[in-house]
């Protein structure tokens, strides 16, 4: 029982002393975090008595597969015991990691017993050892852990540093003398250079990748690590890194893994260094500066489970005089009271609440719960100085053991329920059928929040309402009360709740629906208001702060007055937060309704205004409805006034009439706030009664008044189903009300939550008649016969099945209702009746879709199943479906042209609904809603509302130009943050400046709607700026950031704007901007929308094309332009090869000559030879290409004109950076001599044959570069050993930009990691001869402290190639080189061809995403090297803006 005795200590705070200056063995890896967490001890008054670390059992290893340890750095922190003077105690890791839940329990062979060892061994050599220290900022997964040694060992976990700011953390470190150096990096943004650099040196560095990719500044989500080499602490010496190796294990060109393996150190003492304490002559004294190894093996049976509690009584004999109270519904969530009537306080606290607790336990095993499904516990006792008692009674019952999500949440109070008659413990308990809670539950004493050293935690989350622990006003790093009396405690308590409701994303000011204040009856009443107005301050000024809003929503607030609260602590602090992940409306404080004329009024009390003053009211709508009753005197006389005069009270005298009264009346407002906001009686989850403790004499009295109150209740109403016991919890207390003033006879307070499946739930509907109206396309009527066709479930809002059966005899009746005059273009007369079908369900099943408000939008999935001897080719019954929607989209504007069958078709042996499967078609098909209904908010949020034409100021000219003004000013940006989503991310900004994010998405949405209304397009948007107050942000390039964030995201969301990769916007810092002379705009947004008339520019057809598109006309016949376009006019499309066919056909019909000109369509068919041969198109999967001979007889004008005149080949694009998995065939096309080739006298045609893949590349199919490898030549090896000693390692950009134009940035990284690994091995046997072993220079430069990069023997007189910013799209053609080897070209094309493979992408729009390189072709002849292997670079045709990689999406993670 000691550790239970210590913890109840704890809690009661009778070991203040103990707290506040403890003996601590601290966990050291040798990081910054664990020494400044010692640090951090030493400032509260412990003393750091001992260190303690775990390492590997090999020394040559350096890092570990760990989520418990770093292990890195390891052979230093034998040192720090002589730094520090203290005892080391270490032990080698004998497990691994076999337990990876976030909770841990006692697992064999698991890596966390062996800290148990060797904090159990440190406990034994030293006995006065209370406390460990950890360095835990934000693992879950370490504090846990630690927290759950510390619990089997009676130790108390500090945990100083955790959840501190980070960057606040850093900075601190580093202010504070912390010297230490980085001796692992894992992270974008840190390669190998930055190993052995200095904490204090990269700070700036660090905080900026933070801002770039979200880093954790101190390494918390393993960025890097870090090695501790001086600190305030190492009082004798600090360590000196004589010698290390850099050890590189994933050279990855955007997070390259990199450690330091320390190959040799010294301790550099200091002059005044001393020994240690010679006062102490225990342990520590004795062996200061000793390194012990704890060598113990791991046994099963080590620590033995401290035994519960022997019950005092039989737990038999008295639960039957136990009493309960249970809410009205079981299906979500459910409240259970429980109490032991009329017993004595000389029973003892013990047994009473031995005896509720069981009770309690057995009702939950009735209903097949347990502990583990409770959320939250009110543990009223009679005497808080029996608190231990009580905790040794409540952890018997309630342990992590058996509450495998987690131990519920608990509020202790102590309230006079023994004077009343409800026993010594009264104890309610809220429990969920389900076990889909959340719990956070820190026992660590640390600077966040104050600890729950005990089976119960801060707080429960369960279905997005957050239940929050009673908050002391303790100080959390001493766990001692805050000095300075109510007002200053109240202050602490709140900023506890703030704390712990920081961690789930959320404020108390903010999301806050009720807020419990109880009060210690040892506070005056002027303190008592000083209370109430810390309150309203704290709420008002937090909602004004968080994230730089204020809300219009103010939480209930109710005070208790209480006798005793623990710790002697004057007031506690218990809120009810409501959390949405989407939210769709926020917490909304509303009045009772005026009800309608015809309505009843229960036992003659009449709805009035007045009523509205009695009650606080709640809201989330269709979700939460929380309030607050209150009843004072003057309340009471009134309703005693209004009632019947006739009311009758069986269980109590004419004294007590009154009170019937006032429960009649409390039943009847109660109904009324249930009916108002859209909620039942079986919603109702909890429901409690403060009354003042002298308002009767017995609580069963009270219990009988208001049982009779709902009885009569439910006899008169139908909503409330007959009780048999109390659905109501009562609670006697010395005052309650929602002010200060606590001047209450009574308070109520219900708890109304919307069970998920009681809103929503399967539906079996039918077909509704449709309007008198409305038409029936193709002849057929809507008739209630057709409900036999189908069956259809329904989801409301969410999701409808059906599935409609077309039997042979639904098939003659369908067909004779059907249109006589049907013409189907693709079937003859005897499949008539098929087509019928085909529009019949295109009809039923839109009707189907709007009947239950749907839309053709929301169709996933339709699914036909088809008798097979139906037809004789599925391709024929796909025309007929097909024409029959293409039928029904023409005639409906409620589905658009279909250019593809949205169906699938299915040959079945039969179908149908039941095991006759008599069906000739049965379609099936699922519809899930996901488009917003007109009443449902718009993008991320945001609503359409008359009110945002205050925002805006807007001018047009009709279909000619837009000229709009929108202003957000500080209230405007309120309104727009709280209609936001909350769930609302931001890549480029904190907290603080989410607001920001919401605010550009709102100008993204409504100028989209500015835009649609007046009938314009993104297209036509000429200029969009906006002007920002220069004080909003401090830097212009964070604003970029949101503002393209967010236009990125509506872009994602909407069709209407394509992907952006560079702003198309302009900000502007000011002074101040607006509509009025006021300027008191936040952001002014303007912009100018025209729209100019588009100018299509025609390219004349030329000889060769003709005469190839009349070889196609002769092969192919009329009609098929697409096989002419594909086969044989390539340069053009299929619509372009119709209109010159149409043309060609009119000319040949004329019989006019007279002045006619000359053109290509006076060639003859017969001056055309047939001999060249059509394109053959293969379509096998094969990936490789095939590579024909390139012709020698093309003719340069056969090529679009916007190439150069001296160019006789297609212009040779080479774009690098594209994937192969584009979503079209691209066509490699040979270079041909730059020759003009000489047409023969016969005009004979011939045609090139394209080079091209085989099939259509499937971009799903291929994730990245690999599958289309290109081996590295000679001469590109070299061009990348040139651009690595003149550029360096991880300049991968540069040196495919400047040296090595034949490969990206990816393949220069992935080349350079298979160049390190290579000559970073020792081994040469069996190795094969690759360029990688080209002789390096001799005079190669050093890389680093302890690796040396390599350099080839090669020639450094290349030229850099020119990079030129300017933005003009014109290719600039250089001359081409005539000494470039055939060696330097991908090896994939023919040996014959010596020049780079020249694409012709026709089918690609100018305005391609990112700049593309046009290369030259060169002539086909081989150069000839010079002896001296000099080395000509080609110099490219390019665009003379560089590619930006970041801007590229294909590319996201290749940050340079």
């Amino acid at each position: 029982m000691k550790l239970g005795n210590d913890l109840q200590s704890l809690a009661l705070g009778t070991h203040t002393q103990r707290i506040a200056g403890m003996k601590v063995v601290a966990l050291v890896s040798g990081g910054k975090d664990s020494c400044f967490a010692m640090m951090k001890c030493m400032d509260y008054g412990h003393e750091i008595v001992a260190l303690a670390n775990l390492m590997p059992v090999d020394d040559s290893v350096d890092e570990l597969d760990s989520y418990m340890y770093q292990t890195v750095g390891h052979q230093i922190v034998i040192g720090y015991a002589e730094c520090m003077g203290l005892p080391l105690f270490r032990r080698r890791i004998q497990g691994s990691t076999r337990n990876q839940q976030l909770s841990y329990r006692i697992t064999p062979g698991d890596e966390v017993e062996d800290l148990f060892i060797l904090l159990q061994e440190v406990k034994q050599q030293i006995p006065s050892v209370t406390a460990v220290s950890s360095g835990a900022i934000a693992s879950e997964y370490q504090r846990l852990r630690v927290e759950s040694i510390c619990a089997r060992l009676g130790l108390v976990s500090l945990a100083y540093l955790w959840k501190e700011d980070q960057a606040f953390l850093l900075d601190e470190m580093i202010r504070r003398g912390i010297v230490a150096v980085i001796i692992k990096v894992a992270a974008m943004g840190l390669n190998q250079k930055h190993l052995g650099q200095e904490l204090v040196d990269l700070q700036s560095y660090l905080l900026q990748m933070k801002e770039l990719y979200g880093i954790n500044v101190c390494g918390e989500g393993g960025e890097y690590e870090t090695l501790t080499l001086d600190c305030p602490l190492f009082k004798n010496a600090r360590i000196v890194l004589d010698k290390f190796q850099v050890v590189l294990h994933s050279p990855d060109s955007i997070a390259p893994v990199g450690i330091i393996h320390p190959l040799a150190f010294h301790l550099e003492h200091r002059k005044d260094s001393s020994c240690t304490d010679k006062e102490n002559n225990d342990f520590t004294s004795e062996k200061a500066g000793s390194v012990f190894h704890v060598k113990k093996e791991f046994l099963p049976n080590y620590l033995e489970k401290c035994k519960s509690i022997d019950a005092v009584f039989d737990r038999l004999d008295t639960i039957e005089q136990v009493k309960m109270s249970i809410s009205t519904c079981k299906m979500d969530t459910f409240s259970i009271g429980c109490w032991v009537p009329n017993s004595s306080p000389s029973e003892g606290l013990q047994k009473d609440l031995m005896s509720v607790l069981h009770a309690i336990e057995l009702q939950l095993e009735k209903d097949d719960l347990d502990w583990a499904h409770v959320l939250y516990i009110h543990l009223y006792i009679s005497d808080m100085k029996q608190f231990g008692l009580a905790n040794d009674v409540y952890v018997s019952f309630i342990t992590e053991k058996n509450c495998s999500f987690g131990v519920p949440s608990r509020s202790t109070i102590e309230l006079p329920v023994a004077e009343l008659g409800l026993g010594n413990a009264y104890v309610e308990v809220l429990v969920s059928t389900d076990q889909c809670k959340r719990v956070l539950h820190v026992q660590s004493i640390s600077c966040w929040a104050p600890s729950c050293i005990g089976p119960y935690s801060q707080a429960t989350l369960h279905k997005e309402v957050l239940y929050m622990a009673g908050q002391l006003g303790l100080d959390p790093p001493t766990m001692l009360l805050q000095p300075g009396g109510p007002a200053a405690e109240m202050d602490q308590a709140l900023l506890n709740c703030e704390a712990v409701a920081n961690s789930f994303k959320s404020s108390i000011a903010t999301s806050a629906i009720i807020i419990i204040v109880y009060c210690s009856t040892s506070i005056s009443s002027f303190e008592m208001a000083e209370i109430q107005n810390r309150m309203e301050y704290f709420l008002k000024h937090h909602a004004t702060h968080h994230e730089g809003f204020l809300g219009a929503y103010n939480p209930i607030v109710l005070y208790v007055l209480v006798p005793n609260l623990p710790k002697g602590a004057l007031v506690e602090v218990k809120p009810v937060l409501h959390l949405a992940d989407n939210e769709k409306y926020g917490v909304q404080s509303v009045l009772l309704k005026a009800p309608a004329a015809d309505k009843p009024n229960y036992f003659g009390f009449k709805y009035s205004d007045r009523h509205n003053s009695f009650c606080r009211i709640n809201v989330v709508p269709d979700k939460i409805c929380m309030a607050l009753i209150s009843v004072t005197k003057d309340h009471a006389r009134s309703i005693y006034f209004e009632a019947d005069h006739d009311l009758v009270c069986l269980h109590c005298d004419k004294s007590h009439k009154h009170i019937k009264a006032i429960a009649v009346f409390f039943t009847d407002l109660v109904d009324k706030i249930i009916s108002d906001n859209g909620f039942s009686w079986q919603d109702l989850k909890n429901l409690r009664f403060y009354f003042l403790k002298d308002l009767v004499s017995s609580a069963d009295l009270l219990f009988s008044i208001f049982s009779e109150a709902f009885s009569e209740f439910a006899e008169s109403s139908s909503k409330l189903n007959a009780i048999n016991e109390p659905l109501f919890n009562l609670l006697p207390v010395l005052g309650s009300g929602r002010s200060a003033s606590m001047d209450d006879l009574i308070t109520c307070e219900p708890v109304l939550h919307l069970a998920d499946n009681e809103k929503y739930g399967v539906q079996s509907v039918l077909l509704k008649a449709p309007a008198a109206d409305k038409p029936n396309y193709f002849g057929f009527k809507y008739s209630d016969r057709h409900n036999s066709f189908c069956r259809i479930n329904v989801v409301p809002d969410k999701i409808c099945m059906a599935l409609i059966s077309v039997t042979k005899d639904h098939a003659r009746s369908i067909y004779f209702e059907a249109d006589h005059d049907l013409v189907c273009l693709h079937c003859d007369k005897s499949h008539k009746h098929i087509k019928a079908i085909a529009l019949f369900f295109a009809g039923l099943i839109d009707k189907i879709i709007s009947n239950n408000g749907f839309s053709w939008q929301d169709l996933k999935n339709l699914r036909f199943y088809f008798l097979k001897d139906l037809v004789s080719s599925a391709d024929l019954l796909f025309s007929i479906f097909s024409e029959a929607f293409s039928e029904f989209a023409e005639s409906s504007s409620k589905l658009n042209a279909i250019n593809e069958p949205l169906f699938n078709l299915l040959p079945v042996l039969g179908s149908g609904r039941s095991a006759s499967m008599d069906d000739l078609i049965t379609c099936e098909y699922p519809i899930f809603q996901k488009a917003p209904a007109a009443d449902k908010p718009n993008y991320f949020g945001f609503k359409y509302s008359d009110r945002h034409n205050s925002f805006c100021r807007i001018n047009v000219v009709p279909d000619k130009i837009c000229m709009a003004l929108i202003s957000v000013t500080k209230d405007h940006a309120r309104s727009i943050y709280f209609e936001a989503d909350h769930d609302l991310v931001c890549l480029h900004c904190d907290k603080s400046h989410k607001h920001i994010k919401a605010i550009a998405l709102f100008f993204a949405v409504l100028i989209d709607k500015i835009i649609s209304d007046n009938g314009f397009s993104w297209q036509d948007l000429k200029n969009l700026r906006f002007y920002f107050l220069n004080d909003l942000v401090s830097s212009a390039d964070l604003l970029f950031s949101i503002f393209s964030e967010a236009f990125s995201e509506f872009a994602e969301s909407s069709s209407k704007l394509n992907a952006i990769n560079e702003p198309l916007f302009n900000l502007l810092p000011v002074l101040g901007s607006g509509r009025s002379a006021s300027m008191d705009d936040l952001i002014t947004c303007e912009f100018i929308v025209n729209i100019i008339p588009t100018l299509i520019i025609t390219v004349q057809w030329t000889e060769e094309e003709h005469k190839m598109f009349l070889v196609g006309l002769k092969k192919l016949g009329k009609g098929d332009w697409c096989g002419i376009a594909r086969n044989y006019v390539f340069t053009r499309t299929p619509t372009q090869v119709a209109s010159h066919a149409q043309k060609y056909f009119l000319r040949h019909s004329s019989q006019s000559m007279r002045n006619r000109r000359s053109s290509v369509f006076d060639i003859a068919p017969d001056e055309v030879s047939e001999q060249q041969p059509a394109m053959q198109n293969n379509s096998s999967p094969v990936m490789e290409p095939v590579i024909s001979d390139p012709p020698t007889n093309l003719n340069c004008c056969a090529y679009p004109a916007f190439f150069p005149s001296n160019l006789y080949s297609y212009p040779a694009v080479f774009p690098g950076f594209l994937q192969p998995g584009f979503p079209f065939p691209m066509p490699y096309w040979p270079t041909y001599p730059a020759e003009a080739p000489v047409l023969q006298s016969h005009h004979e045609i011939v045609k090139p044959v394209a080079v091209r893949l085989k099939s259509s590349i499937d971009v799903e199919e291929i994730d990245d570069l690999r599958r289309l490898t290109v081996q590295w030549t000679e001469e590109e090896h070299k061009m990348f050993l040139v651009g690595l000693k003149k550029l360096g390692k991880g300049d991968w950009c540069g040196i495919a930009r400047n040296y090595v134009f034949t490969r990206t940035p990816t393949q220069v990284a992935s080349h350079a990691q298979k160049y390190f690994l290579r000559h970073s091995s020792q081994s040469m046997r069996n190795r094969i001869s690759s360029v990688f072993d080209i002789a390096p220079n001799e005079e190669a430069q050093e890389a680093g402290s302890s690796s040396t990069t390599v350099l080839p023997q090669v020639s450094e007189q290349q030229p850099a190639m020119q990079n030129n910013s300017s933005p003009v799209m014109e290719p600039v053609i250089s001359d081409p080189p005539t000494n470039l080897n055939r060696c330097a070209y991908p090896a994939f094309f023919p040996s014959n061809l010596y020049s780079y493979p020249a694409i012709f992408p026709g089918f690609l729009q100018p305005g391609f995403p990112f700049p593309m390189l046009y290369w030259p072709t060169y002539p086909a002849e081989a150069p000839v090297l010079q002896s001296h292997h000099e080395i000509v670079k080609p110099v490219a045709v390019r665009l003379k803006s560089s590619i930006d990689v970041e801007e590229i999406d294909d590319l996201p993670r290749l940050s340079l």
